[in-house]
Protein backbone atom coordinates (compact mmCIF):
# COMPACT_ATOMS: atom_id res chain seq x y z
CA UNK A 1 0.00 0.00 0.00
CA UNK A 2 2.97 2.30 1.03
CA UNK A 3 4.37 1.70 -2.66
CA UNK A 4 1.23 2.35 -4.17
CA UNK A 5 0.67 5.95 -2.21
CA UNK A 6 4.45 6.77 -3.36
CA UNK A 7 3.33 5.83 -7.01
CA UNK A 8 0.36 7.90 -6.75
CA UNK A 9 2.49 10.90 -5.01
CA UNK A 10 5.02 11.17 -7.86
CA UNK A 11 2.11 10.61 -10.66
CA UNK A 12 0.45 13.75 -8.75
CA UNK A 13 3.59 15.68 -8.77
CA UNK A 14 4.03 14.95 -11.91
CA UNK A 15 1.22 16.26 -13.48
CA UNK A 16 1.66 19.52 -11.19
CA UNK A 17 4.92 19.91 -12.72
CA UNK A 18 3.26 19.69 -15.72
CA UNK A 19 0.80 22.21 -15.41
CA UNK A 20 3.17 24.64 -14.54
CA UNK A 21 5.75 24.04 -16.64
CA UNK A 22 2.86 25.01 -19.43
CA UNK A 23 2.60 27.70 -17.71
CA UNK A 24 5.92 28.64 -18.04
CA UNK A 25 6.19 27.71 -21.64
CA UNK A 26 3.09 30.09 -22.49
CA UNK A 27 5.51 33.01 -21.54
CA UNK A 28 8.38 31.56 -24.20
CA UNK A 29 5.99 33.44 -27.30
CA UNK A 30 8.76 33.18 -29.41
CA UNK A 31 9.95 29.19 -28.81
CA UNK A 32 6.03 28.19 -29.19
CA UNK A 33 5.88 29.93 -32.79
CA UNK A 34 9.06 28.33 -34.04
CA UNK A 35 8.05 25.31 -32.81
CA UNK A 36 4.62 25.36 -34.30
CA UNK A 37 6.29 26.42 -37.78
CA UNK A 38 8.49 23.51 -38.29
CA UNK A 39 6.57 21.10 -36.74
CA UNK A 40 3.83 22.33 -38.85
CA UNK A 41 6.23 21.93 -41.96
CA UNK A 42 7.48 18.44 -41.27
CA UNK A 43 4.12 17.21 -40.68
CA UNK A 44 2.98 18.56 -42.95
CA UNK A 45 2.95 15.66 -45.63
CA UNK A 46 0.72 12.26 -44.16
CA UNK A 47 2.77 8.66 -43.67
CA UNK A 48 1.02 7.89 -46.37
CA UNK A 49 3.39 9.79 -48.67
CA UNK A 50 7.02 8.66 -47.45
CA UNK A 51 8.55 9.89 -50.23
CA UNK A 52 7.09 13.51 -50.34
CA UNK A 53 7.31 13.16 -45.97
CA UNK A 54 10.94 12.76 -46.62
CA UNK A 55 11.85 14.98 -48.69
CA UNK A 56 9.91 17.58 -46.84
CA UNK A 57 11.59 16.47 -43.54
CA UNK A 58 15.10 16.87 -45.25
CA UNK A 59 14.46 20.27 -46.07
CA UNK A 60 13.35 21.24 -42.63
CA UNK A 61 16.63 19.75 -41.31
CA UNK A 62 18.13 21.75 -44.01
CA UNK A 63 16.36 24.92 -42.67
CA UNK A 64 16.99 24.40 -39.13
CA UNK A 65 20.82 23.81 -39.78
CA UNK A 66 20.78 27.15 -41.44
CA UNK A 67 19.33 29.11 -38.49
CA UNK A 68 20.90 27.53 -35.29
CA UNK A 69 18.55 30.24 -33.08
CA UNK A 70 15.31 28.90 -34.44
CA UNK A 71 16.92 24.84 -34.50
CA UNK A 72 17.81 25.56 -30.51
CA UNK A 73 14.06 27.16 -29.77
CA UNK A 74 12.39 24.22 -31.45
CA UNK A 75 14.61 21.13 -29.61
CA UNK A 76 14.17 23.31 -26.29
CA UNK A 77 10.44 23.21 -26.95
CA UNK A 78 10.56 19.62 -27.80
CA UNK A 79 12.77 18.32 -24.91
CA UNK A 80 10.56 19.83 -22.73
CA UNK A 81 7.09 18.46 -23.96
CA UNK A 82 8.81 14.93 -24.28
CA UNK A 83 10.49 15.54 -20.62
CA UNK A 84 6.82 15.82 -19.50
CA UNK A 85 5.08 12.61 -21.85
CA UNK A 86 7.95 10.64 -20.49
CA UNK A 87 7.89 11.54 -16.31
CA UNK A 88 3.66 11.18 -16.70
CA UNK A 89 4.00 8.19 -18.53
CA UNK A 90 6.48 6.24 -15.97
CA UNK A 91 4.62 8.24 -13.17
CA UNK A 92 1.49 6.15 -14.29
CA UNK A 93 3.23 3.22 -15.36
CA UNK A 94 4.47 3.29 -11.82
CA UNK A 95 1.12 3.79 -10.04
CA UNK A 96 -0.21 1.39 -11.88
CA UNK A 97 2.11 -1.52 -11.64
CA UNK A 98 1.60 -0.44 -7.56
CA UNK A 99 -2.21 -0.63 -7.66
CA UNK A 100 -1.97 -3.74 -8.89
CA UNK A 101 0.40 -5.18 -6.43
CA UNK A 102 -1.48 -3.59 -3.96
CA UNK A 103 -4.90 -5.53 -5.07
CA UNK A 104 -3.39 -8.85 -5.76
CA UNK A 105 -2.23 -8.91 -1.70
Amino acid sequence: MVTFLAALAALVGTLLQVNEGFSQLAQLEDEREVFRTVDGMRLEHPRSHPIKRWKQRRTVRQMLRESPVEAAMYHRVWRIVWSWALLGGAAGLTAGDALVNTLQG
